[in-house]
């Protein structure tokens, strides 16, 4: 795993085509109880791990508070949003419309308004709507127009977890409406 293969040459690398879906670690602790710690990584499709969790429990029976899967393939996602700029008269005015899928499974949906202009950090913020399958999340920040955002609309999950997003980069007071995919 991670080590260069010959598959014909000594140039192609080997290919790891299993992941654990959990390690398991048991230890014991100086009373003498076992506990299990389960660490559950998520994978992107280059096999990166994007997302980690570790859950620790005491071998009495009993499963530990927040023992879920970090997500599953039934879990929140984010189909679609829409960013509508009404800037004017240097104040910017961001309207975000966005839809979920498997919205059962939703605790909330975060759009962030990083304005990535230097020194102005202070104009970023993080707005959180529950509103499913559809929603809207207002933005509106005086002296920001011709600024640089990356607006990112973040599916959290019913463990607190965020299990999707998608991110547009635009520039305040420069077109009326952009989507996402």
């Amino acid at each position: 795993m991670g080590s260069k293969g010959t598959a014909g040459s000594s140039a192609y690398p080997l290919l790891e085509t299993h992941r654990p879906a959990r390690s398991d670690l048991i230890t014991i602790s100086q009373s003498g109880s076992r506990h299990n710690s389960r660490e559950r990584p998520k994978y992107d499709t280059s096999g990166s791990v994007v997302l980690s969790e570790t859950v620790t429990d005491i071998a009495d029976g009993e499963d530990p508070t927040g023992n879920q899967q970090p997500s599953n393939p039934d879990g929140p996602e984010l189909e679609t949003f829409t960013v509508t700029d009404d800037t004017l008269n240097d104040n910017t005015e961001y309207t975000v419309d966005y839809e979920v899928s498997e919205s059962d499974r939703l605790e909330e949906v975060r759009v962030t308004f990083e304005n990535t202009e230097p020194g102005e950090g202070w104009a970023t913020r993080t707005k959180t709507s529950d509103e499913a399958p559809t929603g809207t999340v207002t933005y509106s920040q005086g002296g920001t127009e011709g600024h640089a955002y990356e607006i990112t609309v973040g599916v959290v999950n019913e463990n607190g977890i965020v299990v999707d997003s998608g991110s547009i980069a635009h520039v305040a007071g420069s077109d009326g409406t952009v989507s996402f995919p």
